[in-house]
């Protein structure tokens, strides 16, 4: 075990293990409940807990179960689903994102995991002009084959810094018709937890995303928060000894906390004591670290023209960028279905060429006339489109 397991400070050693993971593209930043604040820095889930309290008339107890003890109560009232749906909806749909979710959004990350439901973090990434991947997952989808069906209808590309995932854990405020995703319950939870390490994973993109990571920010949490350590465990990083991970949770707590020496022991984790302000300072320091090292941070774009994406789509060809061709168009033309499945069919024309060449099936001149013939037709769709 480590002498110091809670740090009041990174040291130069910890900032050169971050940095060295997110310049591979090996870091996965991980936010908790406790990230979704406001542009006050006021926390969601404490605004909608005193609604819910104040609604039942019941005493908040400072506790990590709070939401859960309090969503459960109401839940079981006579139009407490209703009530609920409408306390969490409105007051995430009314919540501007602020410095923090501003400061994720310019890290070059290609995976973000949230246990928090909101979408502040990928509202932040479209005002800087940005398009990420997002997607959630759905606790019913093993059960209800309507849910899956609808869950899976948005795939997932392997995530990079330029074309990054937002993956919500638990559920969607994004739109109505997701609602039935959210867990509001300790019932809903233990289904989520059931789903999650059961027969319906995550995506696998983004399961070897995790499995290739070298380190881990989590951001947010709550110590207590019992339902984490099985998540950790799903993402094994009690296999992941190459780099340390690094936690600023909600609490200020010292090195004799059993919970600290836990997380350490088991997965390798290293505290950082703080608050909400703390949080924004780290991440501040973490983009002005990326930035000494020479790392691209993303910056505010404005929207390209045709003609401008077109543009970069040709020099990526030029480069024999081809996989990151594929990546960008596919952003460009998702829900375009005719548009989309020419260029599907041609993915995967692509993508078999790349095994044959892997195999050793195919020799360099065939190998490099078949990759001109998929870069002269990408051509030819995006200037026909």
């Amino acid at each position: 075990m480590k002498d110091l397991l809670v740090h009041e400070k990174l040291s130069t050693e910890d900032w050169k293990n971050i940095v060295f993971a997110i310049d591979r593209d090996s870091c996965v930043m991980v936010l908790g409940p406790g990230i979704a604040i406001d542009s006050q820095k006021n926390r969601l889930h404490d605004k909608i807990c005193q609604q819910i309290a104040t609604h039942i008339g019941y005493p908040i107890i400072d506790n990590s179960e709070n939401f859960l003890n309090l969503s459960d109560k109401l839940y079981q009232q006579d139009g407490g689903y209703r009530q609920l749906l409408d306390f969490i909806q409105d007051t995430f749909r009314s919540a501007i994102h602020g410095d923090i979710h501003n400061i994720l959004a310019q890290l070059p990350l290609s995976l973000y995991l949230s246990f928090s439901p909101d979408t502040l973090l990928l509202s932040a990434f479209k005002d800087l002009g940005y398009d990420p991947q997002f997607q959630f997952f759905h606790f019913k989808s093993v059960e209800n084959e309507s849910v899956k069906k609808k869950k899976v209808s948005t795939t997932l590309v392997n995530p990079t810094s330029d074309y990054p995932i937002i993956y919500n854990l638990f559920g969607s405020t994004g739109s109505v018709v997701d609602e039935d995703s959210l867990i509001l319950t300790h019932d809903h939870l233990f289904d989520f937890l059931f789903s999650l390490l059961g027969n319906f994973p995550l995506p696998e993109v983004i399961l070897n995303t995790i499995r290739e990571a070298k380190s881990f920010i989590f951001l947010g949490f709550d110590i207590d928060s019992w339902y984490l350590k099985l998540v950790l465990r799903k993402f094994k990083l009690h296999e992941k000894k190459q780099l340390p991970s690094y936690a600023l949770f909600w609490q200020s707590f010292d090195n004799n906390n059993g919970a600290v020496q836990f997380y350490n022991e088991k997965f390798n984790l290293t505290f950082v004591n703080n608050t909400v302000n703390d949080i924004e300072v780290f991440l501040d320091e973490l983009l002005v670290q990326c930035k000494n090292k020479g790392i691209n941070v993303r910056k505010k774009i404005t929207a390209s023209t045709p003609d401008q994406f077109n543009q970069e789509i040709l020099e990526l060809i030029g480069k024999a960028e081809t996989k990151l061709v594929f990546e960008k168009l596919e952003a460009s033309y998702k829900g375009k279905n005719k548009q989309l499945g020419n260029l599907m069919i041609l993915k995967a024309q692509f993508s078999e060429i790349m095994k044959n060449s892997a195999n050793g099936t195919i020799n360099t001149e065939d190998f490099m006339i078949s990759i001109n013939s998929i870069h002269a037709r990408l051509i030819e769709f995006i200037e026909s489109n």
